[in-house]
């Protein structure tokens, strides 16, 4: 009796399951065939925007103050603009941070040093792989700024 009822499920949910199975690994293969095409476009777009000279010096800028001046943000960035950087994007963070640091993407740790010299005082510069894709260089503003 429990083998004829397992034989029956097997043989009427199997098939039933192979297929959502298949849709879903079609639908897998689709997204993942789509998110590469779009990773190529945003490459290929910041690779343009790099020749366009976005800044004179192609250097794609991200800074975040942490220091106690909520405007200090603002006015390196207006400062760093005229020099020639790209500011991508720049943010205020709550958690406060002595010294300033510069990280930057692999390859680009003589520019770093360049935009640590462009701002006053001594800026520690390190470098982190996991920066946004389209942050060539992370400026932190510590207390040492302000």
């Amino acid at each position: 009796m429990v083998d004829q009822r397992y034989n029956y499920l097997y043989e009427t949910d199997l098939p039933t399951y192979d297929a959502r199975v298949d849709g879903i690994e079609k639908k897998m293969a689709s997204l993942r065939k789509e998110h590469k095409k779009i990773i190529g476009m945003v490459y290929q777009q910041r690779a343009q925007m790099k020749q366009a000279g976005k800044g004179k010096l192609g250097l794609a800028v991200e800074i975040i103050n942490r220091s106690s001046n909520p405007k200090l943000h603002e006015s390196i960035a207006k400062d760093l603009k005229k020099k020639g950087y790209h500011i991508v994007r720049t943010t205020v963070a709550k958690k406060r941070l002595k010294t300033s640091h510069v990280y930057y993407q692999k390859g680009f740790d003589k520019q770093a040093v360049k935009l640590g010299h462009a701002l006053p005082k001594n800026q520690t510069v390190l470098k982190k792989a996991d920066l946004a894709f389209d942050v060539d260089l992370r400026l932190v503003l510590g207390e040492d700024l302000k």
